[in-house]
């Protein structure tokens, strides 16, 4: 990893992407977007669009994107191999920084304490999978069988050993 920025490397106004008031959040959300890098395909291919990204406005700093290159070694070496040979510059700093604003919006949108006080993480995405998931089990039928032994049988041949 690359060693923390000293603040005469880069002007006050930059501001990391996973920079947030809440350090708990933040943890989660340095960690969430470091692993962006391990990934090639998170800069070839464009952000999902997603009602998330509506009213989001991407400009290019150079030193927010200087900052980031010098805390997270992979991404450094991510942008040496891709650009320009594969993605523009411009393009490889735009899915970055769309991806890590997605992930920023569902860290935000994350409970921390439950009622009790107790650490508690609700994922709004996690809790539409899982409703989508009960959904599909509520509606899921089982083709009814004459006799036990052909219900095993249709069984065995859906799920083999």
């Amino acid at each position: 990893m690359v060693n923390e920025a000293t603040r005469e490397d880069v002007p006050e106004r930059a501001q990391l992407p996973w920079t947030m008031p809440d350090k708990q959040k933040e943890d989660i959300l340095k960690q969430q977007i470091m692993i962006l890098s391990e990934e090639p395909w998170n800069f070839l291919e464009p952000p999902p669009d997603s009602k998330d990204l509506a009213g989001w406005q991407w400009k290019f700093d150079a030193d927010v994107a200087m900052l980031c290159l010098q805390q997270d070694a992979k991404l450094a070496e991510l942008r040496f191999r891709l650009v320009p040979g594969r993605i523009s510059e411009e393009r490889f700093w735009h899915n970055f920084f769309a991806r890590a604003f997605l992930l920023r919006r569902s860290i935000e949108a994350v409970e921390i304490r439950g009622e009790d006080g107790s650490s508690v993480v609700s994922d709004p995405v996690q809790d539409d999978i899982d409703q989508q998931i009960s959904a599909s089990l509520l509606n899921l039928t089982v083709p009814l069988c004459e006799d036990e032994k052909s219900l095993e049988e249709e069984l065995d041949q859906i799920f083999p050993d």
